[in-house]
């Protein structure tokens, strides 16, 4: 399996986790973030739009089979689509539950062993599923649920401080990167970088 994985994937991944981390870290520190957080997600939508026009077939995917139009239609026949997995929030309570604030072994469990299974299991598996049957896509698939995974984030917290918006932008470009993985290789290796990713994330914000 591990010998089979694409140098691009690699690349795509280790890009994204030290840019957006260190993006999202930096922003964290500024007044005006969430409106900042705001304004970029279409703006990080539309750029990896066209990066996966141009550069998608390295990854497996065509996403010249379709017009942005196409797009922009499908969006506004299934807008229920990008609803229904507010829900979604709702379940991860009980891992809230486990990882109370001040209880570090609690957090670390839930962030990097429950969320990433969790998260996995109803975004790259029901959603990206549910998706494609409603498209016959799976390119538009990939690209509706990483969407719908960033935004079930935004009303994240940061203890009593709101930091949905900071983390937009990088959890809509990790929803592409997991959706890619578990399309290309499949479920579980998905969850696994996923938690590998959520690491990745933490050492980095800790060392900046």
């Amino acid at each position: 399996l591990f010998q089979e994985i694409s140098v691009w994937i690699v690349i795509l991944f280790a890009c994204l986790f030290v840019v957006a981390t260190t993006v999202k870290v930096i922003m964290q520190k500024n007044e005006q973030a969430i409106p900042i957080g705001l304004l970029l997600f279409p703006v990080t939508i539309m750029v990896a739009y066209a990066v996966l026009l141009l550069y998608g077939d390295m990854f497996g995917f065509n996403f010249g089979s379709f017009s942005l139009s196409e797009m922009f239609t499908h969006a506004l026949n299934y807008w229920w689509v990008f609803l229904i997995f507010w829900p979604v929030v709702l379940l991860k309570l009980p891992l809230q539950l486990i990882g109370k604030k001040g209880e570090s072994d609690s957090n670390s469990l839930v962030s990097f062993v429950f969320a990433p299974f969790y998260e996995e299991i109803a975004f790259r598996y029901f959603a990206i599923n549910t998706l494609f049957l409603l498209t016959n896509s799976v390119e538009i698939a990939l690209f509706f649920s990483s969407i719908a995974f960033a935004l079930i984030h935004l009303p994240n917290k940061d203890g009593d401080k709101w930091i949905g918006p900071i983390s937009l932008n990088l959890t809509f470009l990790s929803g592409l990167v997991f959706g890619i993985i578990a399309i290309q290789y499949g479920l579980i290796f998905a969850i696994l970088v996923h938690s590998v990713a959520n690491v990745a994330g933490r050492l980095i914000g800790d060392y900046i």
